[in-house]
């Protein structure tokens, strides 16, 4: 799994938040971050998922569709 520094954690929260009007949380642990939203948002997903692919990751979203990582 990949790690994006606090800035770009801002970035994205403000632009689903922006885009999507919802929250993402953020949970860093030491060996990993997980990103999750309340539930499940097929708009905010696609575009967490091009977000990151623009910037060289893919966000692996879990079968629920509120829980994400980075690779």
């Amino acid at each position: 799994m990949k790690s994006i520094d606090f800035d770009e954690v801002i970035a994205l929260k403000s632009a689903v938040n922006k885009e999507c009007g919802i929250y993402v949380h953020f949970h860093d642990y030491c060996s990993s971050q997980v990103f999750s939203l309340d539930e499940p948002n097929e708009k905010a997903q696609a575009f967490i998922e091009k977000y990151f692919a623009e910037k060289g990751f893919r966000a692996v979203f879990n079968d629920e569709g509120t829980d994400f990582m980075l690779e």
